[in-house]
Parts: C-alpha cells; structure tokens; sequence
C-alpha cells in the first residue's frame, strides 16, 4: 500500500507548528529511524524559535547521529542566543562521540574568532578549549588542536607537553588518568621523536587500554625499534595487548627475529598466548618459520599438548609455493640438514600426509 501520501500530510503538518510537542516529542519515539526522521523535518524548519527545546533534548539524546544534528544546529541559535549556543557548544564539546565532540571544537573555533584567522584566538574563550583537546582520545581533535594552537602561538612546543603530562602520570607524579593519559601517549606517539619511545615504556604494565596505547605510539615512533617489543608482547596475558602487538607488526618478519619466536613458543605459558605466537611465526622467512614450527613439536611434553597442535595447525598453512609475496628461494645445504633432523624428530607427532609434504618441500 502507497501511503507517501499520507506521510507528506503529516509531515506538512509538523512543519506548519514546528513549536507543538508534537515535532519535539518523536525525538523520544522508541525506533531510531523515527527520531532520526524528526531530526531532518527539523532541520528543515531552523532557525524557527519554537525548536529551541528540541535543540537542547537533541543534544542529550543517545543516539549520536541525534546528537551531530543538534551540533549542526547550534550555528543558527548564535545570533537570536548567544548564551545558548554557547552553553550547547560546551556540552557537546564533552560528548562520548568523537564526530559530536570534533563539531563542537570547530564551532567554537568559529564563534570565537568569528572568522578570522587562528592568530586572533589567543586569549580567547576557545584557546583552554584547545589545550584540553591536546589530550583527546580521537587522533583528529588532537590535530586540529595542535594546527590552531600553532597558529596562535609559534613557539608552541607540543613534544615537551606531552612529556610533561606523562612524567605527572607515573607512580611518582600527580594524577593523570583516564581519557587524557590516552591522550598524552597517542600525541607523543604524533609528535615524538625515536628516543621518545622511552618515556613510553612504563605504561606498556598498565592497564590494557594504556598498553595498547603505548604500543601504538611506540610503533609509530620507531617502527624498527619497537620491534622487539612489540614480538615479547605477543605472550602478554592480556588479550587486546597481544592483538594490538600481532597487528603492529609487518606483514613480513625479517629472519633476523626467528631467534626470538623460537624463544617464545618456550615462554608461552597458556593457550590463547601460542595461538598469537603461531600466527606471528608464519610472517617470518618459510625456512626459518618451518624450523621453528617443527622444533615446537619435537620439543613440546606430550603430543597432545598446547604446542602441539597449534604447531600442527600452522604447519598445515605454511605453503610457501602458494604464496608470491614469500618469494622463496631454496633452503641452503646447511638448512637442508637443520630442517631435516628437525623433521625427524618431530615426525611421529604429525600427521602422516604432512610430513610427506615437508619432505617433499625439503627435497626440492
């Protein structure tokens, strides 16, 4: 049944008394394409001075796409209300969602320099806004705070800002917690340099949020540096600190690291921890990935153990002759020998067809 006719009706009779609570009142409707709707019939009524209740409910409501309307709203309110644009751009400007809270910095921005350019901010109503939002979690506030700060002010030195507010942060110092800690580490990781990277290293013990922080930082400080780092929390016991470790690191690992997996499967103490070290294992060269695979077989307790089968599992996927990006060349005549012994002493504990095809690789 078409009822376009109907809903256009009703939409024509919204917007003749857009004040009525009516309008306002789907904002509070139970379906989210109901209060989304209402949001775009408002808009097309602003600046009518009756919505201005709608305005304020928007900016309290839990949908963030509400939300982003209200923000987008506060514009027209500045001329007939001064005082309640402003009081909507601060509550926004605390607002869970990025999207809201990067509107809400630039409007501010705007009302306060009123178009000028960033040099007429300083001492204005919107530079402490700014340097809260030095401290952001979303990398993008912390740019946009950091681009007009700059403008403002020449001799802005942001790295030391950051060292500063992380220096407070350690056991030693104050306070610092939370969304701004967040902060501080992710503009160090922007703003760093190579040697920043020490002043990192505390925080990868903290809780998992901070360490995942300080390992993205880290990585985007000194990628090579980091790598090390990066490998040793494959093991953590956390969860998200392993996934962030395993996704920070290249897609191809240099054979030079084959020293350390090897010591990692020996370290792994619980399943979940192996798991991540298996998947690492395989973004290393095919030949020293297959020493490594057959040695944690050989060398695990018992052959059901943990090593076992993860090792399996991963030997099951190591194809090189599939895989164009290994580019392999031949294993060596010393490798040649390695693998084999390894090979054999790992044989009994694989599946029969998989060692076949080891071999069959092996004698190439």
């Amino acid at each position: 049944i078409d009822r376009s006719a109907l809903v256009a009706r009703i939409e024509d009779l919204l917007l003749s008394e857009p004040d009525q609570a009516s309008l306002a009142g789907t904002l509070d409707d139970v379906e989210r394409a109901v209060q989304r709707s209402a949001c775009r019939v408002l808009d097309r009524v602003r600046p009518h001075p009756g919505i201005d209740t709608a305005v304020l409910r928007a900016a309290a409501h839990p949908d963030p796409i509400v939300r982003l309307w209200a923000a987008a709203w506060e514009k027209p309110m500045r001329a007939a209300h001064p005082e309640q644009a402003a009081a909507l751009r601060n509550r926004l400007a605390g607002d869970p969602f990025a999207g809201v809270r990067l509107r809400a910095v630039l409007a501010t921005i705007e009302a306060d320099g009123d178009g000028d350019s960033a040099g007429a901010m300083a001492g204005t109503a919107a530079m402490p806004l700014l340097r809260r939002c030095l401290f952001d979690r979303s990398a993008m506030i912390r740019h946009v705070a950091r681009f007009h700060l700059k403008a403002a002010s020449e001799d802005a030195d942001f790295v030391a800002i950051y060292r500063d507010a992380l220096a407070l942060a350690l056991p030693t110092g104050s306070t610092l917690a939370g969304p701004d800690l967040l902060g501080a580490i992710g503009g160090l990781g922007e703003t760093g340099r190579p040697e920043d990277r020490v002043h990192l290293l505390p925080f990868l013990d903290g809780g998992p949020k901070t360490a995942r922080a300080a390992l993205r930082a880290m990585a985007k400080l000194d990628p090579e540096g980091s790598s090390g780092i990066l490998l040793d929390r494959l093991i953590d016991e956390r969860r998200g600190v392993r996934n962030t470790a395993l996704a920070l690191l290249p897609r191809r690992l240099p054979a030079g690291d084959a020293a350390t997996m090897a010591t990692l499967w020996r370290r792994a103490a619980t399943l979940v921890a192996a798991t991540t070290v298996s998947k690492a294992t395989l973004r290393l060269p095919p030949w020293p990935a297959l020493g490594i695979l057959l040695d944690a077989v050989a060398e695990a307790p018992a052959p059901q153990s943990n090593n076992v089968v993860l090792a399996s599992a991963a030997l099951q996927k190591w194809r090189p002759e599939q895989r164009r990006n290994y580019a392999p060349t031949l294993p060596t005549p010393e490798q040649r020998v390695a693998l084999g012994r390894s090979l054999e002493a790992a044989r009994d504990r694989l599946p029969p067809e998989l060692a076949m095809r080891i071999a069959a690789a092996l004698a190439m």
